[in-house]
């Protein structure tokens, strides 16, 4: 097992279920992969939905100004203190249907070029309606 300094995040409320809305065989479409943290950076959470890019054996998450296309998406909220190292379980392949709402990437990021890299793996991104608990009579 990889150096984990802080590992699984609990409490946050974005869960699974919110991101992936449908995949077909989770042995084809996911896998497990060792997330590195930023050096010097402290204590970061990582959450669900974050877009992953590959650096040699590890995945990073993707960072303002990137140029590295995505290759995966975070499959778990997961906090690292400062580069240290982590196996999490990742999405790298489709076909599946992601809520494009739940990604989580920086703001400076190019998330056109973000997720036309994920549309090539398969990974397609949808919009979910606004779910209200609101009923209307007619």
């Amino acid at each position: 097992m990889p150096n984990s300094l802080v590992g699984p995040t609990v409490g946050t409320s974005k869960k699974l279920e919110d991101l992936v809305l449908w995949e077909a065989e989770q042995r084809y479409t996911r896998k497990k992969a060792i997330l590195k943290g930023v050096a010097a950076a402290g204590s970061v959470l990582y959450k669900i939905g974050t877009i992953l890019k590959v650096s040699g054996p590890e995945y990073l998450a993707a960072v303002a100004g990137d140029t590295t296309a995505a290759a995966a998406i975070l499959l778990d909220n997961v906090t690292l203190i400062d580069d240290a190292t982590y196996e999490v379980p990742i999405m790298v392949n489709g076909p599946a249907l992601v809520n494009e709402d739940e990604l989580e990437t920086p703001a400076t990021t190019n998330l056109a070029a973000q997720k036309a890299a994920l549309v090539a793996l398969g990974i397609h991104l949808v919009k979910e309606p606004i779910k209200t608990s609101a009923r209307t009579l007619e």
